[in-house]
């Protein structure tokens, strides 16, 4: 908590599933590698939706359970609430239009490689 308290006004804590903002407050809502974490990323979703402003952009991004096929013998992500194979769907049932970038990339880590990848939702 101490590391909220410093970081530069203005700040707000607040749940995903309940945003303490007014409709159509922002032109961007942004949720990167979070929403698989919720029950139900849907109630997420629709709170993005409610604080967009006509125009306004939903950003999301979320790991794909493919990520680190180099370790595939030995661990599997499990399936989330929102993966990446899935997560598209639930985004176009709140969003008219939905955008998917998908990604791939190496990632190094002590001189081991890894296999990172996802998507990249873009709704209006």
């Amino acid at each position: 908590m101490r590391r909220f308290r410093d970081h530069p006004a203005p700040r707000l804590m607040g749940e995903a599933t309940a945003l303490p903002f007014t409709d159509g407050s922002f032109g961007a809502a942004v949720a990167v590698n979070m929403l698989y974490h919720l029950p139900d990323p849907l109630v997420a979703l629709r709170e993005a939706r409610r604080v967009l402003a006509p125009g306004g952009v939903f950003v999301a991004a979320t790991p794909s359970r493919a990520d680190s096929p180099e370790l595939a013998r030995v661990w599997r992500p499990s399936r989330t609430t929102f993966d990446a194979e899935e997560a598209p769907e639930l985004v176009a049932a709140v969003f008219e239009r939905v955008e998917v970038e998908r990604w791939d990339a190496l990632a190094a880590r002590r001189g081991c490689g890894a296999r990172l990848s996802g998507h990249a939702i873009r709704s209006a």
